[in-house]
C-alpha cells in the first residue's frame, strides 16, 4: 500500500466485494469484508497522522507491522478519533458505530457457515455506507479524501 489514497481505494474495493457477496446471498463473507472497509479507513487515518506511506514499515531488515490489529475501537483510538466518536452529536452515526463495533471482528472468518442473516448483513452494510450518516462517510471526512 503506497499511500493513504491507495488504502482508501482498497477499502472501497472491500465494500464493493461485500455488496457483491450480499447480492449473492453470501452474508457471512459480506459482513466480514464490509468490516475490513472500515478497518482500512481507520488504518488510513493512522497512516495519515503518522505521515506513513506504507502500512508495513521496515526498520533495517525487519518488517514491522504496526497495523496488524483489527479491533475497530483500538484503531479509532490510535487514529485520534475515539474522543470525536464519543462526543459525536449525530445519534444515527453513533448507533451505526455501536452496531458495527459490537458485531464485527476479524474472528468472523471462523464463524460457522450461515451464522449471519440477511437482515444483519443489510444493517451492517447500511451502517457503513449510509450516504448521510454512515461510518465510511464520517471517517472519510476526517481523512479529507
Amino acid at each position: 500500500m503506497e499511500n493513504v489514497e491507495e488504502i482508501v481505494k482498497i477499502s472501497e474495493l472491500r465494500l464493493k466485494e461485500a455488496k457483491i457477496l450480499f447480492d449473492n446471498d453470501c452474508f457471512d463473507g459480506s459482513i466480514y469484508l464490509a468490516g475490513y472497509c472500515v478497518e482500512l479507513l481507520l488504518k488510513a487515518k493512522i497512516a495519515m497522522l503518522l505521515n506513513l506511506d506504507n502500512l508495513f514499515v521496515s526498520v533495517g531488515k525487519e518488517k514491522i507491522k504496526p497495523f496488524k490489529i483489527h479491533k475497530l475501537t483500538d484503531l479509532a483510538l490510535y487514529g485520534g478519533l475515539h474522543k470525536q466518536i464519543s462526543e459525536e452529536s449525530n445519534e444515527t452515526f453513533k448507533e451505526y458505530w455501536s452496531l458495527l463495533y459490537s458485531q464485527w471482528s476479524e474472528d468472523l472468518r471462523y464463524s460457522k457457515c450461515g451464522s449471519c442473516t440477511k437482515a444483519r448483513a443489510k444493517n451492517i452494510l447500511k451502517a457503513i455506507e449510509d450516504p448521510t450518516n454512515g461510518i465510511k462517510k464520517w471517517i472519510e471526512e476526517k481523512l479529507a479524501v
